[in-house]
């Protein structure tokens, strides 16, 4: 029972290790962390969408306003009411200035649409791959509390085990192996083909029959391990 139970602990101890390495959990952390850079990603595409929306809406108006001035210059213009020519002169510079100013400004919300429509274009591939790797995220996300689960199940089975193996042991026996495996240290050596099995060194023949004897505990004189004749050696 000290041999099964040392060896449940180990199983434990590994057990826990694994509950904090599964593949599908450290996959699934990993799509998390990716899905969450892509919605930043997407979140200053969008601030960088409303950013181009708001200076084009302010061209657009100032445009507008624009084009009513220059309008009423050139209505100005040609209307005759003007007899100054000097004043004509100046007329005719500032429509020259407007119309330079209203074809810069055309030509800046032009690239401002053509950016805006490739920003669209780029946010609508970006939402499509979003939707796709948080369906990805879901199914992994399954993945990983299954493998969870199971994982944590079998480190309660063995638990319970090694509390059954406690209980049926002697108070002295099990504090006598408390006291030698401390740090995880394996204590209790199967005795196999008459040698130690953790330290495979051969044991002098005597040590058989002391196996033999009825609460005797035997030692590895090499490694200090508690002796257990195995069933298929016994």
């Amino acid at each position: 029972m000290l041999w099964q139970l040392q060896e449940t602990e180990q199983e434990i101890f590994q057990k826990e290790k694994q509950l904090q390495n599964i593949p599908s959990v450290a996959a699934y952390q990993e799509k998390k962390s990716a899905l969450q850079e892509l919605s930043e990603a997407l979140s200053r595409k969008e601030d960088q969408r409303r950013s181009l929306q708001k200076d084009l809406s302010r061209k657009e108006m100032h445009l507008l306003s624009l084009s009513g001035s220059l309008d009423e210059a050139r209505k100005k213009l040609y209307s005759g009411e003007v007899p100054s020519v000097k004043e004509l002169e100046s007329l005719e510079k500032k429509v020259q200035v407007l119309q330079r100013e209203k074809q810069q400004l055309e030509d800046a919300i032009l690239n401002l649409m053509e950016s805006q429509e490739g920003l669209e274009e780029e946010l609508s591939r970006m939402h499509q791959r979003y939707r796709e790797e948080e369906e990805e995220l879901k199914r992994a996300r399954s993945r990983a509390k299954k493998d969870f689960e199971q994982v944590q199940q079998q480190l309660q089975e063995l638990k319970s085990r090694k509390e059954e193996l406690e209980g049926s042991m002697e108070g002295d026996l099990l504090a006598r192996y408390r006291e030698m495996s401390r740090g995880g240290r394996r204590c209790i050596s199967p005795v196999r083909d008459n040698f130690c099995g953790i330290c495979n060194v051969s044991l002098p023949s005597s040590f058989r029959a002391f196996l033999f004897t009825p609460g005797k505990q035997v030692y590895c004189e090499n490694c200090g391990s508690m002796l257990v004749l195995m069933e298929e050696d016994s």
